[in-house]
């Protein structure tokens, strides 16, 4: 199995994806814009801050859908990976004596899942005897177990026999395991102090400016302090 080893960002050179590049675009544009906005003479600095919490709001939310859409587009890839994989062809679903080959296979499968006693070696085996006897159904099957157990023994003795599949196994391997859940280029989407709100400036912008009535609630206190 060749699969990507989860390296510190500063040992690689990372590839990001559509999505990830809009964040990093996103915060590219923020860092541009908040430096005009600090350099703005015309602006006070009440202004500035708020200024700056907009964009700061507005870059977060970029950022936010960035994320939300990359996730949606990780688990299609891998939804349809699965399929290639583990699944059925179109013409294997047409025929219905392959169906039942598929329904056992699955069910032979899951019982050295289930069993739980020396799982890696009983399902390397039987891999071992689908392979050699061309049980296409069994072998799908197995591979499915091999994924769900990081069997990565199973894995490898599979694509060494079946080489179309390779480049598909390594990428859902790398998808589905602890490295492929924390891509380091996913560290994109990271939100950083920079980017979180000013409560200093929140506090002013929530206060009463010059000119406007005190609550309810202040006005009755004040009345009855002083009738």
């Amino acid at each position: 199995m060749t699969s990507t080893p989860l390296m510190p960002p500063y040992t690689q050179e990372l590839t990001l994806s559509r999505f990830q590049q809009v964040a990093a675009n996103a915060k590219e544009q923020f860092h541009t814009e908040a430096a005009a906005i600090r350099d703005n003479p015309r602006l006070t600095t009440v202004g500035k801050q708020e200024a700056l919490n907009e964009l700061r709001e507005r870059t977060r939310a970029v950022i936010k859908d960035a994320e939300a859409q990359h996730r949606a587009a990780r688990e299609k890839r891998i939804t349809n990976l699965q399929q290639k994989l583990f699944g059925r062809s179109a013409n294997e679903r047409s025929d219905p004596a392959l169906a039942i080959s598929y329904r056992d296979a699955a069910q032979r499968a899951s019982e050295v899942a289930e069993d739980g006693k020396d799982v890696p070696k009983k399902t390397l085996a039987l891999m071992d005897w689908a392979l050699q006897s061309g049980d296409i159904p069994l072998q799908k099957a197995l591979l499915r177990i091999a994924f769900d157990w990081r069997l990565e023994d199973v894995v490898d003795t599979f694509i060494a026999r079946s080489p179309n599949y390779k480049d598909a196994a390594n990428e859902l391997w790398d998808l589905t395991g602890t490295a492929g859940s924390g891509d380091i280029a996913d560290l994109v989407f990271g939100v950083g102090h920079d980017l979180q709100p000013d409560p200093i400036a929140l506090a002013r912008a929530s206060e009463p400016t010059t000119g406007q009535s005190a609550p309810y609630h202040q006005e009755n206190r004040t009345s009855a302090m002083f009738p």
